[in-house]
């Protein structure tokens, strides 16, 4: 939808349609932007970010996830995520727009971690899953887990972390 002036104080708005997680039609008005260019990337952003549609890169999907979870969850387990984000997914997966990345994607990752652990920049084990002990049957949920799960058993660890 386009951008709209409000002449009562000057500033720009933005009303748009989408919808929400359930299906249902929403309408969201954002008001108070101080130009016309920032109403308008404020629009696309927000509907890039509901409409479903995962066509951003990794590194701008993971700021969203940084400002959606980081509230919701205890500080020292925001610095563990944060940690394996920033040093394993982002370096390899940080170009990559969401809607690119296939389950290839990440049987190629696997050995990057891997290279990373040789070079001691990580523990041991695969980062999506950690050292879990539940089996596999509990742990496999989505086809990412599947493949993910099947790689980590395939891969060996580097020398000395056997």
């Amino acid at each position: 939808m386009p951008v709209y002036k409000d002449d009562n104080n000057g500033t720009f708005y933005v009303q748009c349609y989408y919808r929400d997680a359930r299906g249902s039609k929403r309408h969201k008005t954002k008001r108070g932007f101080s130009s016309e260019v920032e109403a308008a990337v404020w629009e696309g952003q927000f509907k890039s970010l509901n409409g479903g549609a995962m066509d951003m890169t990794f590194s701008e999907f993971v700021e969203v996830y940084a400002s959606e979870v980081k509230p919701r969850i205890r500080e020292h387990t925001w610095i563990t995520k944060e940690y394996i984000i920033n040093d394993k997914l982002v370096p390899f997966f940080g170009d990559m727009r969401m809607c690119d990345v296939r389950p290839i994607d990440v049987i190629r990752w696997h050995p990057f971690v891997a290279i990373l652990v040789a070079l001691g920049r990580g523990a041991s084990g695969c980062v999506c899953h950690g050292s879990s002990n539940l089996p596999v049957r509990h742990r496999a949920r989505t086809p990412h887990d599947t493949v993910c799960l099947f790689v980590c058993a395939t891969i060996e660890p580097p020398d000395g972390d056997k």
